[in-house]
Parts: structure tokens; sequence; C-alpha cells
């Protein structure tokens, strides 16, 4: 292939680009504004990174990585890079997003400082901080919902 494309350079005549190929990502999962870095080929030029076709912010590191961030509307699917005139790629891997925590019930909603307080909510995993008027307070998780 190489003697092929210098042949081809040398005599002039165009070379076809290779659409982008996704060979990898990492982290294969995590909340909404996970950075995941995607790595194979093709990626000079690409002009949009969908998260099972929502679409992602993103940077070109080089023609073998992009940096692309899960939007908010992620669902669990592949990455897909466009490139504007080669086509494009998807990962084999898919990548799910973990939703972010809900806590709509607090009781009791009133207390003195050092009031116990339960909260009552969704996706309690991997919760890593609680705060109550931006102030960090000790919590233990003893469900996910």
């Amino acid at each position: 292939m190489l003697r092929a494309v210098a042949l081809a350079a040398l005599l002039g005549a165009a070379v076809a680009a290779a659409a982008p190929t996704v060979t990898a990502i990492y982290p294969t999962t995590g909340p909404t504004g996970t950075q995941v870095a995607i790595s194979g080929s093709g990626f000079t030029g690409v002009t949009s990174v969908t998260f099972n076709g929502a679409t992602a912010s993103f940077s070109i590191s080089s023609d073998n990585l992009v940096y692309a961030f899960s939007p908010s509307a992620a669902t669990t699917g592949t990455i897909t890079l466009l490139h504007p005139t080669t086509g494009s790629g998807s990962s084999t891997a898919t990548f799910t997003p973990i939703p972010a925590p809900s806590a709509p019930v607090a009781a009791p909603n009133t207390g003195a400082r050092g009031t116990m307080v339960t909260l009552s909510g969704s996706n309690f995993v991997n919760v890593t901080q609680v705060t109550f008027n931006s102030v960090p307070t000790p919590f233990t998780v003893t469900s996910p919902t």
C-alpha cells in the first residue's frame, strides 16, 4: 500500500483519505461532562463527535487522539466521529452515562445546625459530596435511592 500511495503522489494522482477509525475509548462510563479519550486514526479535520447521536464538545489532540466530553443528552451507545469529506467512524465499545443524583425530598426540611437530615431520591451511586448552601457536610449513603 505504501508503494501505491507513493507512486500515486509521485504521479500527481489524488490519494483518497480514509474515514476516521475508532479503536478505543476511555473511560466507557461516567456522568455528564466526563472527558473521554478516543483513540484511532484519521481524526484530523473531524467536525463532529456524538455519543449515541448526542452532540458533544471535543478537541482534536492529534490525528490519533480526540478528547470529547459526554453530553447531558447522551444515552448508552457508540461514539461517532464525522469528517466532512471522508465520512464517519464509530467505536465498537459503548459509552454508558451515569445519571446525576437527584434528591427532591429532605426530611426534616428545617432544623438547627447539626440536625440529621435524610435525603431521598435517586442515583446516589458514587456520590462524593453533599452540601447545604455550598457548605460540605459529612454523609453516609445507605441505599442508591
